[in-house]
């Protein structure tokens, strides 16, 4: 047992969306902060920072998966969601994205993702969305996500 407890570290964080929120894509292809108020626990080796989770720990290679609903106040248009590394601006080929086409306006629509990336100490981890249109309102109703390292 000895030799087991001095590798075990605990590292990660689990975070859900605590209520529905509205987050407006002012331009279309341009990622915003989901917003909302995120429950952040359990949460180790990680601190909220001002827009984003920091992680506290040694530089190693993350698991981060996420499950969302969300839902568009019209039809017709395409959103994606990522989780944005370090202030990373998002394009259309960044390997993280997930998007869904919502075809009826206020249609529930549900989509999950996974992303493995090295993270150093200090690395701030946020999540994003945006809309293939201007000017819309996504609802994110609900949001899941975890945190945890990819090897163990």
């Amino acid at each position: 047992m000895g030799w087991m407890s001095k590798d075990i570290v605990k590292t990660g964080v689990y975070a859900y969306l605590s209520a529905p929120a509205v987050t407006n894509v002012p331009t279309a292809g341009t990622y915003v902060p989901i917003l909302g108020t995120f429950v952040n626990n359990p949460m180790d080796r990680f601190h909220v920072g001002t827009n984003s989770i920091v992680y506290d720990g040694e530089p190693c290679w993350f698991e981060i998966d996420f499950c969302a609903t969300i839902q568009s106040e019209d039809a017709g248009r395409t959103i994606h969601i990522a989780p944005a590394i370090n202030g990373e601006v998002l394009t259309e080929s960044s390997p993280q994205i997930m998007s869904a086409y919502i075809k009826y306006a206020a249609e529930d629509i549900c989509l999950s993702g996974t992303y493995v990336v090295f993270i150093n100490t200090g690395v701030g981890i946020s999540l994003k969305l945006t809309s293939s249109t201007n000017d819309d309102n996504v609802t994110v109703t609900h949001f899941t996500t975890s945190i945890r390292k990819f090897y163990k």
